[in-house]
């Protein structure tokens, strides 16, 4: 079950602001991300055509459904290191020709800041 909790007083949370900031949402724009990354890794010819082609359609929906909860789980369990978890789950996801290249150049900060960023344009 999605956990869409906001943070803070329920008395102050817009019903408007779950789909960005609900719980189990706030990974989805580090995903977003990640794929763009894979994507300019592509564009600018250090990633393979070949390996980036591999992304199935599936692959893409399946990481839009990666939840908060999830990340948590793996950090927990092994990686103690949210964006290694992140990382861990795509890599899953998209296969071993992808995965390779999923976090490539990034530092978990990069994965953060433009994430959080992307959230806050789409609140504002």
């Amino acid at each position: 079950m999605e956990n869409l909790t906001l943070p803070g007083n329920p008395r102050y949370q817009p019903k408007q602001l779950v789909g960005i900031f609900g719980y189990d949402n706030l990974y989805s724009t580090y995903v977003e991300v990640e794929m763009a990354a894979l994507k300019t890794l592509c564009e600018c010819g250090i990633m393979p055509k070949e390996d980036f082609e591999k992304l199935s359609l599936a692959a893409e929906n399946a990481l839009d459904e990666i939840l908060t909860s999830e990340v948590d789980e793996v950090e927990r369990k092994v990686t103690k290191h949210d964006i290694r978890a992140l990382v861990q789950i795509i890599q899953k996801i998209v296969g071993p020709e992808v995965g390779r290249w999923v976090h490539v150049p990034l530092t978990s900060y990069d994965v953060i800041d433009t994430g959080r960023s992307l959230q806050f344009v789409r609140a504002f």
